[in-house]
């Protein structure tokens, strides 16, 4: 310790130049200061006054918080240390040595450079010759444990698992869901006879203070063989959430460091992949591939890389595993091939937890490629919504992210899936079925099989001619300045449970922004949000984008 300490002494009275000590020695000083740093018995009484916050907040009990400390801390605190204490940017700093470089981004540079050679004329208009359909799944949350019978108000996150109570047999609004409600979804979506079905994530349940990888990994596993036991030769597009890692929320995007998890999803959900895009996924937890038969490509997003929860994004979130630069690539040579993207994943980009710069990033690539991206489709939210994405310059519309609600109660929510039609030539989304099961009815008829009733069509309920882009930017307008309407979303993002009874001017007004931006730091400005104590962190913990140049 002593020689750390000589050197900042030193550098504190003079900077000292490069040749007074040897880069190599500060680097290895500060590694040593680091590991020093990084060793458990530091960090026992943080953990410890950790556990004793989160129980006086009174909502968990000692063995949740427990296990939800124990499972974060060592990842928390490593990326803390990670990030102040990098001995190639203390030594930079410190002037013992003259690389690596870091440079700021200059996003608007950035945007300039990839607008260009984008196509004139206005977005492609369905021609209506011919048509097809597809399905939206999203937030399974399935429970093995789940048991008809028992209690549904209990100390715990999840409930319904054991003593007596009121958990009925298809489900409860406070836990998650009965794998046989699940497989009557699939059944009965199967009957739709859809042309191919898109899953963007979280098969787990929300006992997150107690899992491991691999009971995390038994959830894919019976999910995924519950989709192909329905589905065997209909083509599906499935993405992992927040809920399939372990920790949750926690994904390193450190090459090789989540083969567990992305070998795992690609063994358990690969069946319906190229063997490019099942590589693709199990190398950097995204791909993309042809729809097979067309011009369609499917481009699944890893959006572990936005999750303002995930602590491994402390230490550098510029770009994580290069996803950007990946989805810009793969839009282009789209562009140049004359084909037409559907791209999802689990985190929407107006999610108030989906880190701002990587959303304005791609919030951007939607821009550019506003003529080749022809849908996206999110969840993570539960909740039924639609989000207006916005140019860069014009702030004129030029996508919509459409997030499906959850097949999962958990949440106070009745299981949904949906139905979308497509215009043939265009791709683009002509018309929403929701399916809703009534929860109340099903479980007060506990022998029958549960129904999931068609909820609505969506040019019916909201009035519209079409689903076109400026059509759903006017009904997001509409909704912020007509009541009837608000009311209506609300029901539907609710999927009809204890929705709110009126919704005043400031309502409206927070529909009207949340619906029209697509990305959650717009929606905030819009909305007139105050920023809190927790955003200046968050502002701090995931800064601009800096990139690192040389060694």
């Amino acid at each position: 310790m002593w020689i750390l300490t000589s050197l900042l002494l030193a550098s504190a009275v003079q900077p000292l130049e490069q040749n007074v000590v040897e880069c190599d020695a500060c680097r290895l000083v500060m590694e040593g200061l680091k590991l020093y740093a990084m060793q458990a018995r530091h960090w026992v009484k943080p953990t410890e006054l950790a556990i004793q916050i989160c129980l006086l907040m009174g909502t968990y009990t000692l063995d949740v918080c427990q296990g939800g400390v124990n499972e974060n801390a060592e990842i928390a605190i490593d990326s803390v240390l990670n990030r102040i204490l990098d001995p190639e940017y203390l030594c930079k700093e410190l002037k013992y040595c003259s690389e690596p470089e870091y440079r700021k981004e200059n996003f608007t540079d950035w945007v300039s450079n990839i607008m260009k050679g984008k196509p004139a004329g206005p977005r492609p208009v369905p021609t209506g010759k011919s048509s097809y359909k597809f399905a939206h799944m999203s937030d399974i949350h399935i429970d093995m444990f789940y048991k008809e019978g028992t209690q549904s108000d209990c100390d715990y996150p999840v409930c319904c698992r054991n003593g007596t109570g009121t958990a009925g047999r298809w489900g409860d609004y406070n836990c998650d869901l009965p794998i046989p409600t699940f497989e009557a979804a699939l059944q009965q979506l199967q009957e739709l006879q859809p042309d191919f079905v898109i899953i963007t994530g979280d098969m787990p349940p929300h006992d997150i203070w107690e899992q491991t990888d691999v009971y995390n990994m038994k959830y894919q596993s019976i999910a995924g063989g519950l989709v192909q036991k329905y589905f065997p030769h209909t083509q599906v597009y499935a993405q992992f959430g927040n809920h399939a890692c372990f920790p949750v929320n926690q994904y390193d995007f450190t090459p090789g460091n989540e083969e567990w998890l992305n070998n795992g999803f690609a063994d358990d959900w690969g069946l319906w992949l190229t063997a490019d895009a099942k590589q693709q996924l199990r190398t950097t937890g995204v791909y993309s591939m042809l729809h097979p038969g067309s011009n369609l490509r499917i481009i699944a997003l890893n959006t572990q890389a936005c999750n303002d929860q995930n602590f491994f994004l402390w230490v550098n979130s510029t770009d994580p595993g290069g996803q950007v630069v990946w989805l810009y690539e793969t839009l282009l040579k789209a562009e140049q091939n004359g084909e037409l993207v559907y791209m999802f994943g689990h985190y929407y980009l107006a999610d108030d937890g989906c880190l701002k710069y990587w959303s304005y990033h791609i919030n951007a690539l939607i821009d550019r490629f506003e003529n080749t991206i022809a849908g996206m489709f999110f969840g993570h939210s539960h909740s039924d919504s639609f989000h207006v994405n916005r140019a860069v310059d014009s702030n004129l519309p030029t996508g919509i992210q459409f997030v499906g609600p959850s097949v999962t109660t958990y949440t106070d929510k009745n299981p949904s899936f949906r139905v979308y039609s497509a215009d043939f030539d265009t791709k683009q989304v002509t018309n929403i079925w929701q399916y809703r099961l009534n929860l109340p009815a099903a479980n007060a008829n506990p022998d029958a099989s549960p129904v999931f009733s068609l909820a609505y069509d969506f040019k019916d309920i909201y009035g519209v001619p079409d689903m076109n882009l400026q059509t759903l930017y006017s009904l997001g307008l509409n909704i912020g300045h007509n009541e009837t309407l608000a009311l209506i979303y609300l029901n539907n993002h609710e999927t009809g449970h204890n929705p709110p009874t009126s919704c005043d001017a400031n309502c409206q007004h927070g529909l009207m922004c949340d619906i029209t931006y697509g990305v959650g730091d717009q929606v905030d400005n819009c909305s007139g949000y105050v920023p809190t104590k927790q955003d200046e962190l968050n502002d701090w913990l995931f800064p601009a984008w800096v990139y690192k140049v040389g060694k």
